[in-house]
């Protein structure tokens, strides 16, 4: 949907909305984040989410090491004053990830309305004439409320789970190698799953936009022609129109909600796997590993069972 576009055929004035297939790609993030910060703000994300990890992991090493002393010396004051520094370092950390994150994609997203409303003000009549007012009405309406709402709080999400899971895998594989294995065979078995159910995701999502512009063009035509409807009696036709839209839309939703939960069921049975095999682990060697160790990986394998799903699922959405 471009502006400065001239209508290619004079007898066709509406033109086909344009629907490009595929995954968002490296190039369009880059495009998107040159409205705020650009790649520079990324690094820094990353950073942050980096440390943020780090802390995040000490934490419940600490807290294991205190769980395994003696109880004398856990009632030394070193242990919950280090437990509450810990706190207070992930808290501040936190706190920074969610804001540097909110304040590059928040910026971004009202850059880009800024540009969009200016070229939408300079635009060819003819612009007008071959876009129906539902497309632009939805470029402006649910497609920045995506950006606005919902692409923040997915990639706070998303890179927690991811950074938290890299941790995590890490840790395990460092206090018994022979996870590798298995963690090896599932990952194969998330890439299968997610490469058949991302495609429909996405391709859902996009239909959606499509779905939507033809229910607020529909929509603005009642408003505009409500004086003739009710005067050759079609309100019944446009009701039929309405009805044909609104089951279209409605079936794009139900597909997304469908293979978004056959995603989340997969991703769960394989996480509940690695969980399982990773407690078999600490069952059969309770005697050759230190206790404090194996109490630090049942209490992380817990987070890697919460949010990797989440996080792979809101993944595939962006």
């Amino acid at each position: 949907m471009d502006p400065k576009k001239d209508v290619k055929k004079p007898d066709n004035l509406i033109e086909e909305e344009e629907k490009v297939t595929g995954q968002v790609t490296f190039a369009d993030y880059r495009n998107y984040l040159k409205y705020s910060m650009g790649m520079c703000g990324c690094v820094i994300y990353i950073a942050i989410c980096s440390i943020a990890a780090m802390t995040h992991l000490s934490l419940s090493l600490r807290l294991a090491d205190w769980s395994t002393q003696s109880f004398e010396e856990q009632q030394k004051s070193f242990y919950p004053n280090t437990l509450a520094a810990l706190i207070g370092i992930n808290f501040v950390v936190a706190l920074a990830r969610e804001f540097t994150v909110f304040n590059i994609l928040i910026r971004s997203t009202t850059n880009m309305h800024k540009a969009m409303a200016q070229t939408i003000v300079r635009a060819k009549v003819v612009f007008f004439d071959s876009n129906p007012i539902g497309r632009i009405l939805t470029r402006f309406s649910k497609d920045m409320a995506v950006l606005d709402l919902i692409l923040p709080t997915a990639t706070v999400l998303c890179s927690y789970g991811v950074f938290r899971t890299v941790s995590v895998t890490i840790a395990l594989t460092i206090i018994n190698y022979w996870l590798l294995i298995p963690i090896f065979f599932i990952c194969i078995y998330f890439a299968y799953v997610v490469r058949l159910a991302a495609r429909p995701m996405i391709e859902a999502q996009r239909l959606d936009s499509v779905v939507r512009g033809l229910i607020h063009s529909l929509f603005a035509m009642v408003l505009n022609g409500m004086i003739s409807i009710r005067a050759y009696d079609q309100l019944d036709f446009f009701k039929a129109q309405f009805m044909n839209e609104a089951e279209l839309s409605a079936n794009v939703t139900f597909t997304y909600i469908l293979t978004n939960r056959w995603l989340g069921f997969r991703m769960d049975f394989g996480i509940m796997a690695l969980s399982l095999i990773a407690s078999l682990f600490c069952i059969l060697l309770k005697d050759s590993v230190d206790p404090q160790l194996l109490a630090f990986s049942l209490q992380t394998i817990t987070d890697f069972t919460i949010y990797f799903s989440i996080s792979v699922r809101m993944a595939t959405e962006m």
